[in-house]
């Protein structure tokens, strides 16, 4: 399957026997709460997983997805946390993401920093992900782990199926995609 906008070959793979498992690591977070029932298909909490490579770069090796309450989101945040050791934690701090900081910030030590930084124009999905992420990965910024778990499964199917903004994908979500691009 290709992708009419996002093309599967820009996501080149990296080794995942040649990532250090000591290097920096760092999450990016696109937070989705679960409680507004009346909303229907909502939202994704997503907790994308990147190690820092020598030279310069950043391989999104994996990540976590699911439709999840605030506190769950919190508590699997603090155990990934305490199993990768992630030097910054972004979390995207539009809608439900500023409750969800405001949360972390008092109740955790984690090292979140709320993104977009003030004063930060706003992005649309296009330049997000067709801009921005398809040029880190297509210049060999990004790469994306050869081992891929449930979460790099579901970042690949959203990027070949996203259609530059007329749908979010093939699957009507984004939020992996989000996760990479915090």
């Amino acid at each position: 399957l290709k992708g009419l906008t996002l093309k599967r070959e820009t996501l080149g793979e990296f080794p995942i026997e040649k990532i250090d498992p000591t290097g920096a690591t760092y999450f990016g977070v696109d937070f989705a709460s679960t409680t507004d029932n009346l909303k229907g298909d909502t939202d994704y909490f997503a907790l994308a997983i990147g190690k820092a490579i020598p030279g310069g770069g950043l391989v999104v090796t994996g990540g976590y997805i699911d439709r999840i309450p605030m506190h769950t989101a919190m508590l699997k945040m603090q155990a990934l946390a305490e199993l990768h050791k992630p030097i910054m934690i972004g979390v995207e701090k539009l809608g439900g993401g500023r409750q969800f900081i405001e949360e972390l910030l008092y109740s955790t030590r984690l090292p979140i920093v709320p993104l977009p930084y003030e004063g930060t124009p706003m992005k649309s999905k296009g330049q997000k992900f067709e801009t921005v992420l398809d040029s880190a990965f297509s210049t060999g910024r990004m790469w994306i782990s050869s081992q891929q778990d449930e979460y790099l499964k579901t970042f690949v199917d959203q990027w070949i199926s996203w259609d530059g903004g007329q749908q979010k994908s093939r699957t009507g979500h984004d939020d992996a995609l989000d996760g990479v691009y915090i």
